[in-house]
């Protein structure tokens, strides 16, 4: 690609006393692009997000946002220039509704102050961005249950409605089809199949299948480091990752799954 990247990182390094979780990393995500993170557990995945987002600090190297260095940004500064990203446990206001879940992160982003307890509150507007939200998740019939009445699959789906509700310019999605029935994991790849063209996005995951539909670019962490950085066909088929992501026992697995 020869445009410039909406995020990239240069030198990415991170210690936790002996422990390199993070080892000279440079990393790029462009405009559109639809890009997948993975590596065997303890690779260092969940920690180059931290330090992408702003949660973690690093020992050396820089993070860059539109060209702008982000690095010693705090996460919410870095939320309003474009850096969103979900989580894999959902983190949910389970006593409001659907429509009030959206609510919160809008106003917070338009600066509105009135009543979040009272979904009308004279902001149309808001009520009006909500809904588009929800018609494109495929939830605004459920804009008035409450979180606890929302099936799981339909709140993973929510989830990814607030990271949207914030306008993101990269959006992060930390393993979407963690927890899900076969049949939520193609509503929720549905959905964000159907997410702005020219938004950037990341995804951590470990089921190979969702990596292959979603990502046409696919980097592998081990031990904080990048092993590999190809097509999911590429890594897929590559020995080192066989062995190393999964190890010897789950060689004949990987493969299985790569080429189903």
């Amino acid at each position: 690609m020869n445009a410039d990247p909406v995020l990239s990182t240069r030198g990415l390094t991170k210690r936790f006393g002996t422990v390199v979780v993070a080892d000279n990393i440079d990393f790029d995500l462009h405009a559109g692009e639809r890009a997948a993170l993975i590596g065997p557990n303890g690779a260092g995945k969940t920690s180059f997000v931290g330090l992408v987002s702003g949660t973690i600090r690093p020992d050396a190297g820089g993070v860059h946002l539109n060209g702008q260095d982000v690095t010693r940004l705090r996460s919410d500064h870095r939320v309003k220039a474009g850096l969103v990203r979900t989580f894999q446990i959902t983190n949910l206001f389970n006593k409001l509704t659907v429509r009030q879940n959206l609510y919160l992160p809008v106003s917070e982003r338009i600066g509105a102050s009135n009543d979040i307890w009272s979904p009308a509150a004279g902001e149309t507007a808001i009520i009006d961005e909500i809904d588009d939200i929800l018609v494109r998740l495929g939830l605004i019939e459920d804009r008035h249950r409450t979180i606890t009445e929302l099936p799981y699959g339909r709140r993973r789906l929510l989830e990814i409605g607030i990271a949207l509700s914030l306008r993101p310019k990269v959006l992060i999605l930390d393993e979407p089809a963690a927890g899900l029935r076969a049949e939520d994991v193609i509503l929720v790849l549905d959905v964000i199949g159907r997410l702005p063209a020219e938004m950037a996005m990341m995804m951590i995951e470990h089921d190979m299948q969702v990596v292959k539909r979603f990502a046409s670019r696919v980097t592998v962490l081990v031990r904080g480091a990048v092993l590999m950085t190809g097509s999911p066909s590429e890594v897929m088929s590559a020995d080192a990752v066989r062995a190393v992501y999964l190890g010897r026992a789950g060689h004949t697995r990987f493969h299985d799954s790569a080429h189903a």
